[in-house]
């Protein structure tokens, strides 16, 4: 297990490793060490990140899901229920990996990288079909079907992610889309739901009770990363998912969102004078 970065849970017996120097994230699975002799974790799989250009590298992979493994944590729970209404399974989260990609202008961007979890689960049949345990998975055989890649520079930490919900914010006016967490204030929150059933219902059009932002968006074309001074052949991603957007700006630091609620948080920096005798 050399090369390793950063790891995270992905079930109570199974956890990934993030291996930068190597380009790719492997899944170990271990026993209970309480009920079990086993000789330690043995690997599940490897998944493959795209290739990349001669002298690129991976310099860091961080992963995190939420809500971690563990007990659920429960608001006002009620006796007949061992967990909360609508409580993501472990198999139904989105794991975001974060990666710096070198940008035209020579500084790097932190993109993120969002996986269903159910890939390493081998709930995609097209995955499970197509590859042995021992052997790697490249990415065309895993990724594009199962993640959404975006090169956006989210170092400002203005995005969290819970269960198969994403948020994050955007510009304002045509300024929407801009890289450039840092300069802007004021922008918009966007929730991204990749959960199945949230695509197959929709809003009518014909419903005049809410506005356009409100009825939100299914996006199922596919996000390019282009080729180039980082990437040996382009990029795709299109994991389907229904975005929803504020018409109201805000002013934040950082976004964490659970399964009941969004908080906004501002960093307020106060400045004293100095006395000097």
């Amino acid at each position: 297990m050399a090369g390793i970065d950063d790891m995270a849970f992905v079930s109570a017996t199974t956890f990934l490793v993030t291996c930068p120097s190597h380009g790719y994230i492997e899944l170990y699975g271990f026993d209970d060490p309480a009920v079990s002799h086993s000789n330690g974790p043995t690997s599940k799989g490897i998944f493959e990140l795209p290739m990349l250009q001669p002298g690129c590298s991976y310099s860091y992979l961080h992963a995190n899901f939420y809500p971690v493994v563990g007990h659920p944590h429960m608001l006002n729970p009620i006796s007949s229920l061992e967990r909360p209404l609508f409580y993501p399974s472990q198999e139904d989260r989105i794991c975001a990996v974060h990666i710096p990609l070198q940008s035209d202008f020579g500084h790097p961007i932190k993109s993120t990288l969002l996986i269903h979890s159910r890939v390493f689960f081998e709930l995609d049949p097209c995955v499970s079909a197509s590859s042995e345990e021992s052997q790697p998975r490249p990415w065309d055989a895993w990724g594009p079907q199962n993640t959404r890649w975006y090169p956006t520079d989210w170092s400002g930490w203005r995005y969290a992610s819970y269960g198969l919900k994403v948020i994050d914010t955007a510009g304002q006016g045509s300024d929407l889309d801009s890289d450039d967490v840092a300069e802007v204030s004021d922008r918009r929150l966007r929730l991204r739901d990749f959960n199945p059933y949230a695509l197959a219902t929709s809003i009518s059009d014909d419903d005049e009770a809410l506005e356009a932002w409100q009825k939100g968006r299914v996006v199922t074309e596919s996000s390019w990363i282009p080729a180039g001074g980082f990437f040996k052949s382009n990029v795709e991603s299109h994991l389907p998912y229904r975005e929803v957007m504020t018409e109201e700006l805000f002013d934040l630091t950082e976004v964490i969102m659970d399964e009941n609620h969004i908080v906004l948080l501002k960093v307020v920096l106060l400045l004293f004078p100095r006395q000097f005798e």
